[in-house]
């Protein structure tokens, strides 16, 4: 029998990061568990739904025996926040059950083998690189929001990390809008690669990324790939589908810029939004001497019409786009304001921060 204690914070801060990875219900039972792997004064928490797994490192105050087990995770993660602040645990292990002693508190839980917890395999890498966590974030964030959800074509519902040598270009598109993101990295991979990473991944590296400090280590081969900090580890399978030539779909060369304030731009389309088509969402820009019109209207013969001064010292021009594409884009832009490449009213869209390089966004018109 093992026996092992823990301190009540101890335990729950990684519970909490890892079990929403983790299933409460599944036709494998030990999905809903994790495994937790002691260490003298470390403590190994782990979940995985198959596709990818979390790992988080934890210092304990007490030096425990080496020690692998299962238990069932929401009710270990509900057992721990209905415990007073400072509360010590002791887990003993027999068979395939565990008491957990709380002060006055017992509870016996089903723990399963821990042989047979389904972690992914430790396969080699090909590639590996280093990044800030500053920059980790940014490259996600900015471009999350334009990737497909379940889009039968299963490239478009996965972020491409493009790696050339010394930096790394993230990409998403659903294929009427795509985000860019570019970034130097800490130390290179030295070679050119390409990953295309599952959204669920994603997401999962954006909801904990706060949560940790220090650089992140990327590295991956042609089934998996691993983000790593000091204290996490999240690993997932890969899409194994070719991405687009994104390059081939960034404009460039066209022959009049569009400059206008975010805040300005954001206020005229959340009104035209009101009365857009539901189905379509579609909004008119009418531009002409320095000044644009934002229009919409649906079928039940409802407009909606503002206007904005705003840099263009060019001939009229009318474009229409979906408004939640642009909203999108305002959302995700640090830059006071957004500069519109513009060719004709059948082209696609180059829009950027206004004075910002390493991002881009290009949409596509609507035909309305």
């Amino acid at each position: 029998m093992n026996k092992l204690q823990i301190v009540r914070e101890e335990l729950l801060k990684p519970l909490q990061q890892c079990l929403n990875i983790a299933e409460k219900k599944s036709t494998l039972p030990i999905l809903s568990y994790v495994l937790l792997d002691f260490c003298d004064n470390t403590l190994s928490i782990a979940a995985t739904d198959t596709e990818i797994q979390l790992t988080i490192v934890t210092t304990l105050q007490h030096k425990n025996p080496t020690c692998k087990i299962t238990l069932p995770g929401y009710k270990l993660l509900e057992i721990c926040k209905g415990l007073s602040e400072g509360t010590l645990l002791s887990i003993s292990v027999e068979a395939e059950k565990a008491v957990v002693l709380a002060g006055k508190n017992r509870f016996t839980l089903l723990s399963l083998p821990a042989k047979d917890y389904p972690l992914f395999n430790d396969t080699a890498p090909t590639v590996e690189c280093k990044i800030t966590k500053e920059d980790l974030y940014y490259l996600l964030s900015k471009t999350i929001f334009a990737m497909a959800a379940q889009d039968v074509r299963h490239y478009l519902n996965g972020v491409l990390f493009n790696i050339e040598q010394d930096r790394i270009e993230v990409v998403t598109t659903d294929s009427h809008r795509l985000a860019l993101a570019e970034r130097k990295l800490l130390s290179g991979a030295g070679q050119n690669a390409r990953a295309l990473v599952p959204k669920n991944c994603i997401s999962e590296i954006l909801r904990v990324i706060s949560h940790y400090t220090g650089d992140w280590l990327i590295s991956f081969n042609e089934q998996q790939i691993t983000f790593a900090s000091q204290e996490l580890t999240l690993v997932s399978k890969l899409i194994n589908e070719q991405f687009i030539d994104f390059k081939k779909l960034i404009p460039r060369g066209g022959d009049k810029t569009l400059t206008v304030s975010c805040q300005e731009l954001k206020q005229a389309l959340t009104l035209a939004a009101i009365l857009t088509n539901e189905k379509s969402r579609g909004v008119r820009l009418d531009l002409s001497h320095n000044q644009l019109k934002v229009t919409a209207n649906n079928p039940e013969y409802e407009a909606a019409e503002t206007e904005i001064e705003v840099n263009f010292p060019f001939d009229p021009f009318s474009v229409s786009f979906n408004v939640a594409y642009l909203l999108d884009i305002i959302a995700v832009t640090d830059q006071k304001s957004l500069s519109f490449s513009l060719s004709d009213a059948n082209g696609v869209v180059l829009v950027q921060p206004e004075g910002v390089s390493d991002c881009l966004f290009v949409v596509m018109p609507l035909l309305i």
